[in-house]
């Protein structure tokens, strides 16, 4: 009876989300039922259903066509408003826990009757241009701008308030923050954004699908300062009993144009890789267990420089051996940058002779007047008073 309903509750409307189970499980229960029924991939939701993440899962759901939204483990949706009509998008999702991961930067909801609105116990997030990370708790709700901002509103009885969260900005939304929003003083419970959740494998996941630089570079800046677990991948004894990665992409000899700066290398690791190595630059991305793998070279960080670049693959054992090397070679249509010669202008010095030193006439003192005007004096007067000089030629 479960399937009949369900085919007919998804043939009744256009407007849906749907579901990508990233790694573990979901249940949903439709809309005036209470009972949770396992959920599968590909499958579409629709206004009133309710979705939930089992612990150690993850999800990903493409709601109205066009809005990716992560949820993560015991995560807690309910489709309040799903609607689409002539161009004009609306959506309400009430999140009663879990956490969700997201990126509205585009015009999605710039129609006059559009919105985006999430709906938590301790407050509504309106969301238009906001590349965003919010945590739903028991007693608070922590807001995270990663790229553009968003604004959270708070009501209690007759008062209500409101307060922009701007781009690379913190709000932890609790009983007292909330009090502090509807005084109209919301600013200043704002925090920066802190390097741990910057850096956090939940955000960097996520980062790389929509700003790769921003996610490489916070990657390199972890990597050149930690140090390395491993000796340099360069010195590691060979192993044949591995086989090499495989290098998927690009293909040898791609061509990168003058007007591009990046290249990003992805392939597949042995199913025994502890750690997957470019160039002798240890992958922090790339887990035990992953057989997929990826690499993003830069202009901008010297791992991609006009010319040919040659970039060498290897997975590394648990016991610190190496594969044989997978490589791949790039080249880069754009010109090296030579630096602008410097240029000294020497600059000569007249030389000084009688009629230059004669040109300009002794200047005469008027004030004080003096008995011998010839001879040197000292004066306790505040205020000389000297002759004109005009240059003679």
């Amino acid at each position: 009876m479960m399937g009949i309903s369900r085919i007919f509750h998804e043939d009744k409307a256009s407007a849906s989300a749907k579901l990508d189970i990233i790694k573990g499980s979901a249940e949903f229960s439709l809309k005036e039922s209470d009972q949770w029924t396992a959920a599968i991939d590909g499958q579409s939701f629709l206004e009133g259903d309710e979705l939930r993440t089992q612990p150690k899962s993850e999800i990903s759901l493409d709601i109205l066509e066009g809005t990716t939204l992560f949820f993560d483990a015991q995560s807690e949706v309910t489709f309040q408003t799903l609607q689409e009509k002539k161009g004009e998008k609306k959506l309400v999702l009430d999140i009663s826990r879990g956490r969700i991961w997201g990126n509205v930067m585009g015009d999605e909801y710039a129609g006059k009757d559009s919105f985006f609105e999430i709906h938590t116990p301790q407050g509504v997030i309106d969301i238009d241009g906001a590349a965003f990370d919010i945590e739903v708790g028991i007693s608070e709700v922590i807001v995270r701008v990663i790229k553009g901002s968003l604004m959270v509103q708070v009501k209690e009885l007759d008062k209500e308030g409101t307060v922009e969260v701007g781009e690379r900005r913190t709000l932890k939304l609790d009983i007292p923050a909330k009090e502090v929003i509807l005084s109209h003083q919301g600013e200043g419970i704002l925090d920066g954004l802190t390097e741990e959740f910057e850096e956090s494998e939940w955000n960097l996941v996520h980062l790389e699908k929509f700003f790769p630089q921003e996610e490489a570079q916070i990657r390199r800046r972890i990597e050149m300062r930690a140090p390395s677990n491993l000796t340099n991948p360069l010195d590691l004894e060979v192993t044949e009993d591995m086989e090499p990665p495989v290098i998927a992409s690009p293909v040898d000899g791609f061509r990168i144009p003058a007007t591009g700066d990046t290249v990003t290398l992805e392939g597949t690791a042995p199913a025994d890789a502890y750690q997957i190595s470019v160039n002798g630059y240890t992958l922090t991305k790339f887990q035990p267990g992953d057989r997929k793998w990826s690499y993003f070279a830069s202009r901008r960080f010297g791992t991609l420089v006009p010319g040919e670049n040659l970039y060498s693959v290897v997975a590394i054992t648990r016991d610190g051996k190496k594969s044989r090397p997978a490589e791949v070679t790039v080249f880069y249509d754009a010109v090296e940058e030579t630096p602008a010669a410097e240029v000294v202008e020497e600059v000569s010095e007249a030389p000084v002779s009688e009629a230059t030193e004669n040109s300009f006439p002794a200047p005469v003192v008027l004030k004080p007047v003096r008995e011998n005007p010839d001879e040197s004096f000292v004066t306790t007067d505040a205020v000389l008073t000297i002759r004109d000089c005009e240059r003679r030629y």
